[in-house]
């Protein structure tokens, strides 16, 4: 609104543009990740990483999350990779990746980092398949997000014109 406010109408859409391009690039990561999740594309998944373990380097390229964000979960307790005892290394290996791409998946559809801590507490105990009804639920949310996106995007539109209309008649 202070965009409005002050007259920025078009930098206040590009603003919007902005949310709407940052929840569809969530929506193709959470897309990918529900496909990966499949029982059978998870075994083939892991599979392909036929090493033992990954450095966090290896592993922000193999799932697309900067090691900035890989160490902020370890430290909220998310993840707990091994740690070579002579270098300190964090050594990722194929169920970290898999539980990293689930952390990925719901903290960046909907969910705070206290609500995915308690998620992956329920996938630590349950299956995959709660996994991917966690992922669907996530995917259903942000298609209403988008709804909503649109919606205040129509609203905000017809403001902007009744500035402009104002600002004309004055």
């Amino acid at each position: 609104m202070p965009m409005i406010q002050q007259g920025q109408y078009t930098e206040a859409l590009w603003e919007v543009n902005k949310l709407q391009a940052d929840l569809y690039q969530r929506k193709m990561q959470a897309t990918k990740a529900l496909e990966i999740l499949k029982p059978a594309n998870m075994k083939s998944f892991l599979d392909k990483r036929n090493k033992d373990w990954y450095t966090i380097g290896e592993v922000e390229r193999e799932i697309d999350v900067p090691t900035t964000t890989l160490r902020h979960w370890e430290k909220e307790g998310l993840i707990t990779p091994y740690r070579d005892p002579e270098s300190g290394y964090r050594k990722y290996n194929r169920e970290d990746i898999r539980r990293l791409l689930i952390i990925r998946t719901v903290q960046s559809s909907v969910y705070l980092l206290d609500k995915v801590r308690v998620i992956m507490d329920k996938i630590n105990h349950l299956s995959i398949h709660e996994a991917r009804k966690i992922v669907m639920d996530s995917l259903a949310h942000m298609d209403y997000q988008i709804e909503q996106q649109f919606r205040g995007g129509f609203y905000l539109y017809q403001l902007i014109e009744l500035l402009k209309k104002n600002i004309e008649d004055s």
